[in-house]
C-alpha cells in the first residue's frame, strides 16, 4: 500500500509526541483489556500525494490523540445528523494529489430504538497510467457523538464499490469523520474536518476519537474547514 510520509521537521510540534514508544497502548473495555497500535489507524487527506498514512507513519501514538475524557454515547434520547460535502484539491495543486476529489454523504438517527443510518465516502484517484478511478465505501452507522453544532460520525465499512487503490479489502474497518452545523443563512457556512480516520481492524472503540479527542486538533493534518459548494449542507440536531 502506498504511504504518505511527513517531513521530520514536523516532529518539533510541541503539542504532540513524535517519539515512538512500544507502538501499543491498552484500553479497558467491558469485555477485556485490548491492545491497539498506531500502525492500525490510517489518515486520509483530500490533498495527499499518496493513498494513505498511519499514525505511526506520522510519528504519533494513540494515547497522544485519543479522547482522555470520552463522550458518552446515547447521551441524548434523540439525536440526528445528515449532510453532504465535497472537497477537491486546489488547482493548480502545488503537488500532484493522489485523491482528486472526495465526497461524503451521511445520515444517522439515534433514539430509544438505537442508531440507524448510512454514510457513503467516495474518492476519485489517479492510477499509475494517469487515469482517474473512483471507488465508494458504504458505512453502516456505528456511533454518533454530538454537542450542539458539532458531530463525530463513526461508521463500519459494509461495502466497497468501484476501483480501489488498495490491494486488499477493508470490510469491517471503523471510520471517523467530523462535521459542524453553523445554522442557516448566507453568513453561516457549515464546516467539516478534512481528514478522515479509519481503523483497518475495526477493533478500536468508537469513543477513542470522539468529540473530545486531540486527533481533531493536529495542525498540519487540518482544522475545521468551510464547505466549498452551494449544494453542501450539514445538519446536526
Amino acid at each position: 500500500m502506498k504511504r504518505l510520509f511527513i517531513p521530520v521537521a514536523l516532529c518539533s510540534l510541541v503539542f504532540w509526541s513524535c517519539q515512538k514508544q512500544d507502538g501499543n497502548i491498552q484500553m479497558n473495555t467491558p469485555e477485556s483489556v485490548q491492545k491497539f497500535s498506531s500502525e492500525d489507524i490510517y489518515v486520509s487527506l483530500p490533498n495527499s500525494p499518496e493513498a494513505s498514512a498511519t499514525l505511526a507513519d506520522l510519528g504519533f501514538e494513540i494515547e497522544d490523540l485519543q479522547s482522555q475524557t470520552p463522550s458518552i454515547a446515547n447521551k441524548s434520547p434523540n439525536t440526528h445528523t445528515h449532510g453532504h460535502y465535497s472537497h477537491q484539491p486546489p488547482a493548480p495543486a502545488p503537488i500532484p494529489a493522489f485523491y482528486k476529489a472526495t465526497t461524503i454523504t451521511f445520515s444517522g438517527t439515534e433514539n430509544s430504538q438505537g442508531l440507524n443510518g448510512q454514510a457513503h465516502w467516495t474518492r476519485t484517484w489517479t492510477d499509475e497510467n494517469g487515469d482517474d478511478q473512483t471507488f465508494t465505501w458504504t458505512l453502516t452507522a456505528d456511533c454518533l457523538y454530538t454537542d450542539g453544532s458539532d458531530a463525530v460520525y463513526v461508521g463500519v465499512l459494509a461495502n466497497e464499490t468501484g476501483t480501489s487503490p488498495f490491494s486488499s479489502s477493508y470490510i469491517g474497518a471503523r471510520v471517523w469523520f467530523k462535521v459542524k452545523d453553523l445554522g442557516k443563512g448566507p453568513t453561516n457556512i457549515d464546516q467539516y474536518h478534512p481528514a478522515v480516520f479509519w481503523n483497518s481492524s475495526g477493533l478500536i472503540p468508537c469513543n477513542a476519537f470522539d468529540l473530545n479527542a486531540s486527533i481533531w486538533q493536529i495542525p498540519f493534518i487540518g482544522v475545521m474547514t468551510n464547505v466549498k459548494n452551494n449544494s453542501d449542507n450539514i445538519v446536526v440536531q
